[in-house]
């Protein structure tokens, strides 16, 4: 007998600037704190390649676009299976309730301009569905605002139903995303466990602050990327401020200011499961100067939304904000990759 309601586990992820993070962090995050090592260990490196955003070198083939959709396939305690959406046709609504029945979260594409609250018309995108109530007749589904906040949501089935058909018929038309429309179903292994990699963490906290192409390290298996890497994309932040300075659109800075502060978020909790495992010397304070570094990229996240409202002052102070938290991570981590070693 199948419950008239159901809501699987989630939680706010580490990671929310990147969907193809995002959704499967929270599905992890809400199974509790087993998988946070391994998240410590693999979301270490920045990568910008031009004319794209900042992003986290999470895996080999995550950068590629074509295969962006097993960013965490590799993770100890995810099952990711990928179907062909179009195979389900009209049997796509019995086929998302089979899954969140069975403890499964779909992840499909969508139509946005389908949802009644959003007005930017067409636009292929994908919702986290994580919940059933079939007495109301609505799913419960993580996804993102028009702002690029994540959120929960309820969507009636009719509508789920014709998002995702246009969500198909979108796919088909943009040939060149031969990937989509793909539905990804995540399962969440409860009995999984991995070792720590001190190895691993060091050695990709050395490409971040020598800004190493980490790619390199994968060239037998994946593509190598074209890109600024590590420290080096701080100084490619500073010029995008000071383009939207000139003109350019402040809108493009607002993820790449919340991956940074991500990463600096992500460094400090680093740095307090390795003190509170006895890998680093409190007294080294390198928690306590992580979370000062973070509480930086936090203001300089709150200034530039200032611009938004006609405020363009402060972005000298915003470039040295930058220049001084990217030379203190300098050293912070850098005595802690001696430490380790």
């Amino acid at each position: 007998m199948v419950a008239a309601t159901l809501s699987l586990p989630l939680r706010t992820p580490l990671v929310q600037s990147y969907l193809f993070h995002a959704y499967p962090l929270a599905v992890l995050a809400g199974h509790g704190d087993a998988s946070l090592p391994w998240v410590l260990t693999t979301f270490v490196q920045l990568y910008h390649r031009p004319g794209d955003d900042l992003k986290f070198y999470a895996h080999p083939w995550s950068p590629g676009d074509h295969l962006r959709q097993a960013a965490l396939s590799h993770c100890p305690w995810l099952d990711v299976q990928q179907i062909d959406q179009r195979l389900l046709g009209a049997r796509v609504i019995p086929f998302l309730e089979h899954c969140l029945d069975r403890g499964l979260y779909p992840q499909i594409d969508i139509d946005y301009g389908c949802l009644p609250w959003d007005t930017r018309g067409q636009w292929l995108h994908e919702i986290l569905l994580c919940g059933i109530d079939r007495r109301a007749g609505v799913f419960e589904a993580l996804a993102y605002t028009h702002g690029g906040l994540l959120h929960t949501l309820r969507i009636d089935s009719e509508t789920v139903a014709a998002a995702a058909v246009a969500g198909c018929r979108l796919a088909e038309e943009n040939s060149a995303d031969d990937e989509r429309p793909r539905l990804l179903i995540y399962r969440y292994i409860r009995d999984a466990s991995a070792t720590f990699d001190l190895e691993a963490l060091c050695d990709q906290l050395w490409d971040y602050l020598e800004s190493a192409d980490s790619s390199s390290r994968h060239r037998t298996i994946a593509p190598v990327i074209d890109a600024l890497w590590g420290t080096n994309t701080c100084s490619w932040l500073t010029a995008e401020i000071l383009a939207a300075v000139d003109g350019a659109s402040a809108d493009r800075l607002t993820i790449p200011l919340r991956v940074w502060w991500e990463h600096k978020r992500l460094m400090t909790l680093r740095f307090d499961y390795l003190e509170s495992e006895g890998y680093l010397d409190p007294a080294m304070g390198a928690g306590a100067a992580a979370r000062e570094i973070a509480a930086c990229a936090w203001q300089v996240r709150l200034i530039t939304l200032r611009w938004h409202h006609g405020k363009a002052d402060g972005v000298e102070r915003i470039a040295a904000l930058l220049r001084s938290s990217a030379a203190r991570e300098l050293d912070t981590a850098g005595a802690v990759v001696n430490a380790l070693l």
